[in-house]
């Protein structure tokens, strides 16, 4: 279940948040009433999760052997963790269709606020299973506070400020296997957090590309799926052909 912890800065939690997708995307959470958690290694930002350089020299100032292994630690658990992602802010963004949408014209988004989607995760999860955080980006190329998972998990470089991002993320323990008669670190892509869609979702966006006919066809699966979500669906306010 989702847990307040300090070391994650959490908003108001009727703070209004956005996930744009592909229909592919968006027909993968209600179909399987889940969303995805993709493991930090694999994000486009290679620098996600990797200590500042302006904080590297400061970190191997002595060169000793435990500043190396603490390196190796984050290392590890960079591999063992992650996030699902969202964007705040209380209006559509032309450029995030854009970025999400990678090119495409027909897609969803989502939109939401905090409260709805802790409470959509907590209400398929029991006390005993796995912790999930929650916490805002913070944008910047220096940490100040101690170097640790939970703070490189959430600082950024500025480069990205523009996507004022919120995250759901879950620390696993680095688990190794033997392979060849030597550690291996145990590493998944991703991993499938159950949700409830009535709960989770405000309204659905079309969007604004794709068109009267993928938004027939849009409401047409959802009506199938779950009916109750198809007058959620709204019309993008955005105006682009």
């Amino acid at each position: 279940m989702i847990v307040k912890d300090p070391r994650f800065i959490t908003p108001a939690w009727n703070t209004i948040i956005w996930r744009y997708m592909t229909l592919e995307k968006f027909l993968d959470i209600m179909l399987g009433d889940h969303i995805y958690f993709t493991n930090t290694s694999n994000m486009t930002d290679k620098n996600e999760c990797e200590i500042p350089k302006r904080n590297q020299k400061q970190f191997f100032i002595q060169n000793d052997e435990e500043a190396i292994i603490q390196w190796c630690d984050f290392h590890n658990r960079k591999k063992s963790s992650f996030i699902n992602c969202w964007i705040m802010n209380r209006f559509e963004s032309y450029a995030q269709w854009k970025i999400y949408l990678g090119g495409a014209k027909n897609g969803v988004a989502i939109k939401t606020n905090i409260k709805n989607l802790i409470t959509a995760v907590n209400k398929t999860r029991i006390q005993s299973e796995e912790k999930i955080f929650a916490g805002k980006v913070k944008y910047s190329d220096y940490i100040k506070a101690d170097i640790c998972i939970e703070e490189l998990i959430t600082t950024k470089n500025h480069f990205y400020a523009y996507e004022n991002e919120f995250r759901l993320i879950i620390l696993r323990e680095p688990e190794f296997e033997q392979d060849l008669n030597e550690n291996k670190l145990k590493t998944v892509n991703g991993i499938y957090v159950n949700v409830d869609p009535l709960v989770l979702i405000d309204e659905i966006y079309v969007s604004p590309f794709g068109g009267s006919y993928f938004r027939k066809i849009l409401e047409s699966t959802i009506k199938e799926i779950s009916p109750k979500l198809t007058s959620r669906i709204k019309k993008s306010e955005i105006k682009d052909s």
